[in-house]
Protein backbone atom coordinates (compact mmCIF):
# COMPACT_ATOMS: atom_id res chain seq x y z
CA UNK A 1 0.00 0.00 0.00
CA UNK A 2 1.43 3.46 -0.56
CA UNK A 3 0.87 6.55 1.46
CA UNK A 4 -1.56 8.67 0.85
CA UNK A 5 -2.69 11.96 1.67
CA UNK A 6 -5.85 14.87 1.34
CA UNK A 7 -6.26 18.36 2.20
CA UNK A 8 -10.67 18.78 2.28
CA UNK A 9 -12.56 21.43 2.33
CA UNK A 10 -14.87 24.23 1.68
CA UNK A 11 -14.02 26.57 -0.81
CA UNK A 12 -11.79 29.34 -0.09
CA UNK A 13 -10.89 27.35 3.38
CA UNK A 14 -7.27 28.00 2.90
CA UNK A 15 -6.31 24.68 1.27
CA UNK A 16 -3.84 26.34 -1.21
CA UNK A 17 -2.40 28.44 1.44
CA UNK A 18 -1.20 25.22 3.59
CA UNK A 19 0.13 23.54 0.35
CA UNK A 20 1.86 27.35 -0.47
CA UNK A 21 3.13 27.21 3.44
CA UNK A 22 4.64 23.50 2.92
CA UNK A 23 6.07 24.83 -0.09
CA UNK A 24 7.77 27.75 1.76
CA UNK A 25 9.09 25.55 5.08
CA UNK A 26 10.21 23.60 2.28
CA UNK A 27 12.33 26.23 0.54
CA UNK A 28 13.76 27.67 3.65
CA UNK A 29 14.54 23.98 4.25
CA UNK A 30 16.58 23.46 1.42
CA UNK A 31 17.65 26.56 0.17
CA UNK A 32 17.85 29.36 3.38
CA UNK A 33 20.94 31.49 3.65
CA UNK A 34 21.98 30.52 -0.10
CA UNK A 35 19.21 32.44 -1.60
CA UNK A 36 18.24 34.66 1.22
CA UNK A 37 21.76 36.74 0.59
CA UNK A 38 19.79 38.05 -3.10
CA UNK A 39 16.98 39.66 -0.66
CA UNK A 40 16.82 42.56 1.31
CA UNK A 41 15.85 39.86 4.79
CA UNK A 42 14.28 36.80 4.31
CA UNK A 43 11.39 36.24 1.66
CA UNK A 44 8.25 35.66 3.26
CA UNK A 45 4.63 36.25 2.53
CA UNK A 46 2.62 37.47 5.55
CA UNK A 47 -1.15 37.68 6.29
CA UNK A 48 -1.96 40.98 3.89
CA UNK A 49 -5.12 42.30 5.75
CA UNK A 50 -3.36 42.43 9.25
CA UNK A 51 -0.01 45.11 9.40
CA UNK A 52 0.91 44.07 13.06
CA UNK A 53 2.03 40.61 11.28
CA UNK A 54 5.06 42.02 9.41
CA UNK A 55 6.71 42.41 13.07
CA UNK A 56 6.40 39.15 13.84
CA UNK A 57 7.60 35.74 13.34
CA UNK A 58 6.44 33.53 11.40
CA UNK A 59 5.77 29.20 12.18
CA UNK A 60 6.25 26.93 10.56
CA UNK A 61 6.21 22.85 12.08
CA UNK A 62 5.47 19.48 10.79
CA UNK A 63 4.50 16.51 12.61
CA UNK A 64 5.56 13.19 10.91
CA UNK A 65 6.38 9.28 11.10
CA UNK A 66 9.30 7.66 9.99
CA UNK A 67 10.04 4.20 10.77
CA UNK A 68 7.73 4.00 13.71
CA UNK A 69 9.32 7.08 15.51
CA UNK A 70 7.12 10.54 15.29
CA UNK A 71 8.95 13.69 14.79
CA UNK A 72 8.29 17.28 14.91
CA UNK A 73 10.47 19.60 13.37
CA UNK A 74 9.87 23.67 12.98
CA UNK A 75 11.66 26.93 13.02
CA UNK A 76 10.43 30.39 13.44
CA UNK A 77 11.42 33.27 10.56
CA UNK A 78 11.32 37.15 11.16
CA UNK A 79 12.16 39.63 8.74
CA UNK A 80 15.36 39.32 9.07
CA UNK A 81 16.86 36.03 11.04
CA UNK A 82 16.28 32.57 11.99
CA UNK A 83 14.68 33.13 15.57
CA UNK A 84 14.13 29.31 16.59
CA UNK A 85 14.58 25.83 14.94
CA UNK A 86 13.56 22.46 16.79
CA UNK A 87 13.84 18.96 16.24
CA UNK A 88 11.94 16.75 18.65
CA UNK A 89 11.33 12.99 18.13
Amino acid sequence: MLPLIGIFGANASGKSNVLAALVDMRSAVINSYARWASYDGIPRSVFALDPTRESEPSFFEVDLVMDGVRWTYGFELSRTRVEAEWLHS
